[in-house]
């Protein structure tokens, strides 16, 4: 694999799990709609917010093909492995 695939390869990992890490910080909208001020709203405006906070319950997951939970996690583990097993086929091809 040349040097060019390798960066693509890690380029898009990054992307990925930026994305995702994104998406999963859905907590923070509901706990922002709970501390907006609510109590001075509508009814109609109420009822939204409660919408809000009840769809942002429920955090997003993305899966790599129901193996593993795809996060920012996920990509300092691949990076940590990749460069396990490049450092031992470097160690092998000098012996």
């Amino acid at each position: 694999m040349n040097k060019l695939m390798l960066s693509q390869f890690f380029t898009s990992i990054i992307v990925f799990c930026t994305v995702t890490f994104q998406v999963i910080m859905t907590d923070l909208i509901a706990t922002s709609a709970y501390f907006s001020r609510w109590p001075d709203m509508s009814k109609s405006m109420k009822n939204l917010l409660m919408i809000i906070m009840a769809r942002s319950q429920k955090a997003t997951k993305f899966t790599v093909g129901k193996f593993t939970e795809l996060s920012l996690d996920t990509f300092a583990n691949i990076l940590k492995a990749s460069y396990t097993y490049l450092m031992m086929l470097i160690e092998m091809d000098e012996r």
